[in-house]
């Protein structure tokens, strides 16, 4: 791991060379005069990158302080993601700020930023961003970060049994399984990944699982027939679906099979000295991609002068210099339109960076992940060939329609 954050040190570091023009923050009125509360945790929810680390929110926080020297921010710090969530939900006390992904269980009591921030901030984001903090009628947080997934491309693999990479990381669905096959022609197998809960990476194969309004997909189906077909011809390794993350990796990076799809958070850690792989990217045929977003949701107030000064701490800690450090930190993407490239000196992140304006958002809270672990066992069973592609798609179904239908009206 020290390995690790000394390739993200670098990533950092690359990173700071930029100086982007933050958009201006929506100030505090003069006349408040109190405290904030920030609550925040190490990690992201199903990463295994340790960021962003507890000193970002502590020392923003002061940075934050020193530019408004009437507030104070008191910042608290949760164990992990998850304990910071279930604080959200059944916590008997609420922060200002929260850091997290969007809960739709504390939206009774969060704010609606989008009269704070005005018409011409909101547009800054990217549309995939705002649309994972949105309730009918109301905005219910500012995005920070994006997870992003992608198809890595196992590069010395590809050009070793001469099949061309797609260009600029954009192929169809027909040039991407002709190279599977070429691939396969070879020796090699084309595909393979891991199929855990949490873990959304292969989804945009299914034609992304889920539309924009959190419903099945209605190419899912077909999607995942046409992962069975890929086994049935040869280019999907047969132990996808079978093994864990780092299992899957270590076969990726031994030249196992030539193409897995990630969360770009994973990148680094490819790239490191763990597995010291040579990585190329690309998108999802269609450019459907799928994960969370990450911002910093605001709780109601009695007090409006509390909320703008709120508003402007939020503002503040996801200002576009904060995205670009956070994203080089983790790998995730930055949600402001604007943002600079974060990842200088890396090739594949940087690819990975044109692709954000794709990202869809999964849904949040515990009926969705009730569902999600049971459509899991579904969605393995078809994966392993123990399943007809049209049970498992009308399962699932099912499964979702009850967990997704009410957290969307």
């Amino acid at each position: 791991m020290l390995a690790i954050g000394l390739l993200l040190a670098i990533l950092l570091a690359g990173a700071g060379c930029a100086r982007p023009q933050d958009p201006p923050e929506p100030e505090p009125k003069p006349s408040y005069k109190g405290t904030l509360n920030l609550w925040a945790a190490p990690g992201l929810a199903g990463s295994l990158v340790p960021q962003p680390d507890d000193a970002f929110f502590a020392e923003q926080a002061r940075a934050f302080e020193a530019k408004h020297s009437d507030i104070k921010v008191n910042v608290r710090l949760f164990d992990s993601p998850r304990a910071l969530e279930d604080a959200l939900i059944t916590g008997a006390e609420t922060p200002d700020v929260a850091f997290a992904r969007f809960l739709p269980q504390a939206a009774p009591r969060l704010a609606n930023v989008e009269p704070i921030l005005g018409e011409a901030a909101v547009g800054e984001y990217l549309p995939g961003a705002l649309d994972a903090f949105r309730s009918p009628g109301q905005l219910l947080g500012v995005p920070a970060l994006l997870e992003l997934q992608v198809l890595a491309l196992n590069e010395p693999l590809f050009r070793s049994a001469g099949v061309a990479l797609p260009e600029n990381g954009k192929w169809t669905r027909e040039e991407m399984e002709n190279n599977l096959r070429k691939l396969f022609g070879t020796g090699t197998y084309g595909l393979g990944f891991y199929q855990l809960s949490g873990y959304h990476e292969w989804w945009p194969f299914a034609d992304g699982l889920l539309t924009p309004e959190g419903g099945i997909a209605p190419g899912a189906e077909a999607g995942f027939a046409r992962l069975a077909q890929y086994r049935k011809e040869g280019v999907l390794h047969p132990d996808t679906a079978k093994l864990t993350a780092e299992q899957t990796w270590e076969l990726f990076a031994r030249g196992g099979f030539a193409v897995m799809p990630v969360s770009t958070w994973a990148l680094p850690l490819l790239q490191g000295p763990d597995y010291n792989m040579t990585l190329s990217v690309a998108a999802f045929p269609g450019d459907v991609t799928v994960g969370y977003t990450y911002g910093f949701m605001l709780f109601r107030q009695p007090e409006e002068l509390r909320l703008q000064a709120a508003a402007a701490l939020a503002r503040f800690l996801g200002s576009a210099e904060n995205q670009v450090r956070l994203a080089a930190l983790t790998g995730l993407m930055p949600a402001l339109k604007g943002a600079p490239n974060p990842f200088a000196g890396d090739p594949a992140l940087t690819r990975a960076f044109g692709f954000a304006a794709t990202q869809r958002s999964l849904p949040a809270g515990p009926a969705w992940e009730k569902a999600e672990l049971a459509a899991g066992r579904e969605i393995t069973l078809a994966l392993v060939g123990g399943r007809e592609p049209k049970a498992a798609a009308e399962a699932i179904r099912n499964l979702f329609q009850s967990a997704i239908a009410p957290a969307t009206k």
